[in-house]
């Protein structure tokens, strides 16, 4: 394989890593928003239920000198709920989590392409350079993409990842969260003394 091409493969295989990184990240973190929303509605529409059942039984509640405000109670969970049935209707966290998660499994399998390709173990000994780099380019295109605001954080978080997980492989019995600790403190002092500015 020539120079220039294996050099090729390894910055796609390396943003593609990237990318896995990222789209896993939002994936999950999405999925969390939905789950956290969802439980949200669940739980308001719970406390409704228990207002309406209360009030229909309003006479046992006033046996035990218990007088809630029940109309403020179900008029406030009734907007609650709407309010949260908006959110879940504009942001479409399931929605972005899947794609999120496509877009994971699409830089997955390009990336075990380039590795293969790269290690010389292409399935029916043939290897097709351009195609590879055909398929990784058009990945883009089919695929979700990352938000501009977030992508600096999450090259950050998926660098940060692949740092701490070498010094692990280094020191397997380190902690891992102070290990990261540690990293992070001296990137940071080094990163602040540094006097070159581009």
């Amino acid at each position: 394989m020539p120079e220039a091409a294996r050099r090729e493969l390894e910055r796609c295989k390396r943003v593609a890593d990237q990318m896995v990184s990222a789209h896993a990240t939002l994936e999950q973190r999405n999925r969390r928003f939905a789950a956290a929303l969802d439980v949200g509605l669940m739980a308001a529409s719970f406390v409704l239920v228990i207002a309406s059942v209360v009030a229909l039984f309003r006479a046992a509640v006033q046996v035990l000198s218990i007088r809630p405000n029940l109309g403020v109670l179900t008029v406030s969970g009734s907007a609650f709920v709407l309010m949260l049935s908006i959110v879940e209707w504009r942001v479409r966290w399931k929605v972005i989590a899947s794609r999120h998660g496509e877009a994971r499994k699409e830089y997955s399998k390009i990336k075990l392409k380039i590795q293969r390709a790269l290690s010389g173990s292409t399935p029916g000994g043939s290897l097709d350079v351009a195609g590879i780099l055909e398929e990784y380019q058009q990945i883009g295109t089919r695929v979700v993409s990352i938000p501009e605001g977030k992508f600096l954080a999450l090259k950050q978080a998926h660098l940060r990842k692949v740092y701490v997980s070498r010094l692990l492989d280094k020191y397997p019995f380190a902690i891992r969260w102070l290990v990261a600790l540690r990293a992070r403190f001296r990137h940071s002092v080094s990163a602040m003394a540094d006097d070159v500015d581009d």
